[in-house]
Order: C-alpha cells, then sequence, then structure tokens
C-alpha cells in the first residue's frame, strides 16, 4: 500500500499525516524534490516521487529517493550520473503510458531496452513498472490499461529474472474493481470516504443581519432579497480556499439544518439562516457531519462543478489543521487485504 501524500497530502498537512500513518502504508509517493525531501526525515519506508526528475538526481539518490523514468532520454542521464558515481545506487520506477498520455512510454521495446541496460549496470536498480489509470471507475478503459501492464509484465519475465519488481497501477478509484498486480496507490481514499466521517471542515458564525426585500447581499449584488431574509455571516471565505462558484448553490450545516450559501468574498461567506435558531458563534460544518446531516467533498465538489481533489487541495494555510487519528488508513488496508 503506498500513500500518496503529494501536493502537501493533497492541502491536508503531509507532515503530520505521514507520522499519522507511517505504521500502516509500505510507501508513499511525492510529485517532486521538494515534496521528497519535506517528508523524508519523517519515515523510513521508501518514499517514490510520480513526476519525472532532470535535476538533483544525484543529491536526492544519496537519500535513498526512488524516481519516476518516463522516457529513454530521461533514463540516459541517469546512466550518465550512475557511471560518475559508482558507489551510489539509483532506484528506479519505469512509467508506462498506457493511454492518458501525460508521463511514460508506449513502446515495449523501449521498457525491454532500459531493462537490459540495468542489467548491465550495477547501480541503477529497477523497483517498479506503473501506469495510471484515467478513468479508474470505467471498468473498459481499466481493463484496457491493466492489459498493456499484463503484457508487458509477461514480456519482462520471460526475458529477465526480476523477483522484487513491483508491478502497479490501482488508484483510490481502481481498488474496488481493479486490484491488481503487487501495490496500490491510494490518494484521495486517505482523506475521503462516505462510509466514514474523514474530514470536518468547520467556521463560526461572525454576524448576523436582517436584509429587506431588494436588497443584497455580497460583491456584485450576489444575492437580491425577494423576502425579508435573516443571514448569517461565517469567518471563511475564498481566501482560505472557498470557490466562489458555490454562491447560489451550495450548502452548509448549522445545529444540524441545512442552510444555503448566498454569496462568498474573501474572508467570509453569508449563509440565509431565515427560521432558523442560529446564534452568533454557531458552529458552521462545510464538509463533514453534524448530527444526522452530512455534507460530503463530493457534494461541495458537484455544487462547484469540479473535483474533489480540487476542494481539499485549495483549503489555504490560514485553516487550523488538527488530526485525530489514522483509523481510516487501517480500515482501508484491512479492506484491500480481505479482497486480495
Amino acid at each position: 500500500m503506498c500513500a500518496v501524500v503529494k501536493a502537501d497530502a493533497y492541502g491536508l498537512g503531509a507532515r503530520k499525516i505521514c507520522k499519522t500513518i507511517g505504521s500502516v502504508v509500505d510507501y508513499f509517493a511525492v510529485s517532486s524534490a521538494k515534496e521528497f525531501f519535506d517528508i523524508k526525515n519523517l519515515t523510513n519506508k521508501p518514499i517514490l516521487i510520480l513526476c519525472p526528475i532532470y535535476e538533483n538526481i544525484t543529491k536526492l539518490a544519496r537519500f535513498k529517493c526512488e524516481f519516476c523514468v518516463s522516457n529513454k532520454e530521461q533514463f540516459e542521464l541517469f546512466k550518465t550520473e550512475a557511471k560518475r558515481n559508482k558507489n551510489i545506487v539509483y532506484k528506479i520506477h519505469l512509467k508506462i503510458n498506457s493511454g492518458m498520455n501525460r508521463f511514460g512510454m508506449t513502446s515495449v521495446h523501449d521498457i525491454i531496452d532500459i531493462v537490459e541496460s540495468c542489467q548491465k549496470t550495477q547501480n541503477i536498480f529497477i523497483c517498479g513498472i506503473f501506469s495510471h489509470f484515467f478513468d479508474a471507475k470505467n471498468e473498459y478503459f481499466s481493463q484496457k490499461q491493466i492489459k498493456i501492464v499484463e503484457d508487458i509484465k509477461n514480456e519482462i519475465e520471460k526475458r529477465f529474472k526480476l523477483p522484487q519488481l513491483i508491478f502497479h497501477i490501482s488508484s483510490t478509484y481502481g481498488i474496488d474493481n481493479n486490484n491488481s498486480f503487487d501495490m496500490v496507490r491510494v490518494g484521495m481514499g486517505l482523506y475521503s470516504d462516505e462510509k466514514f466521517e474523514t474530514i470536518k471542515l468547520k467556521s463560526k458564525v461572525v454576524e448576523l443581519q436582517n436584509i429587506l426585500p431588494g436588497e443584497t447581499a455580497g460583491y456584485s449584488r450576489c444575492f437580491v432579497a425577494k423576502k425579508e431574509t435573516k443571514v448569517a455571516v461565517v469567518s471563511i471565505g475564498y481566501a482560505d480556499g472557498i470557490l466562489r462558484q458555490i454562491a447560489g448553490r451550495g450548502y452548509v450545516l448549522i445545529r444540524d439544518e441545512i442552510c444555503k450559501i448566498l454569496a462568498v468574498c474573501m474572508d467570509s461567506i453569508i449563509v440565509d439562516v431565515t427560521s432558523r435558531n442560529v446564534k452568533l458563534y454557531d458552529d458552521v460544518i462545510l464538509i463533514g457531519k453534524d448530527q444526522q446531516n452530512q455534507i460530503f467533498i463530493c457534494d461541495v465538489a458537484t455544487w462547484c462543478d469540479t473535483i474533489s481533489y480540487e476542494i481539499i487541495s485549495r483549503l489555504s494555510y490560514r485553516i487550523k489543521r488538527r488530526y485525530k487519528s489514522g483509523e481510516i488508513c487501517k480500515l482501508l488496508r484491512e479492506s484491500i487485504e480481505q479482497e486480495n
């Protein structure tokens, strides 16, 4: 199980999350050299950089970084560095482009050539071969991608003896239907699950206003009252990562009641609390469960015409993070092991 903690664990705090789940996972994955060094001293587990790296390769290799090799030109750079630094081991994962057309090699011959070259090089070690689902919920496309990886796997196993080689393609959404090969890379699944309350985003009511018919709320007359309306001002805004698209479409929970968002400002949102028993400094739930009601990250994403990843990765440094436990990660691992 590989925990993907890139982009500061999708904006939730990679350092703290790595400490919390380090005993549960086998690998970590990040997207850059900076992210690698941010967590390197927090774990003794392998760390894979998922994006191709062209600079400071030897420096990273000294710290036992594992690299994505995405093309033959990049591999030639590794060969050059390996010849210059024969006392350093360069650990790589070869990336297959199975249809996403972002990173990776499409030619089986290129992959075979690199494996053969590594066999002749004492200090370049292939740890894995991997790809990435571009639509993991679509079984048809996922199976086509799995077949590409399987064919390469079979070809390599016929030609070489590499018993420790890790093949991996499954992401969070690929686990349930496509859990195959040797490792799963779990990203959003660490932080979002409809079975459990994994993330709670909350703020406070800091002002109450009464609006008469024809009066407005928010910038540019974002909301125009058709009747007498009571609104609550909540201390969170687009500078904290709340997308302005949610105005007029999204909701929050106050005292377990659903309240519509009318406007979004830099430091606050304005919420309709007409006929609600709302008081100053009441809790406001933007993501998570109140009592009987719950707002999921995917709900917020739908209201904003985007995906769950953007919602949480936009949460700014101004929002204080509090961490409870790694229980969700343990449950996730147990479910993966049961499926296997």
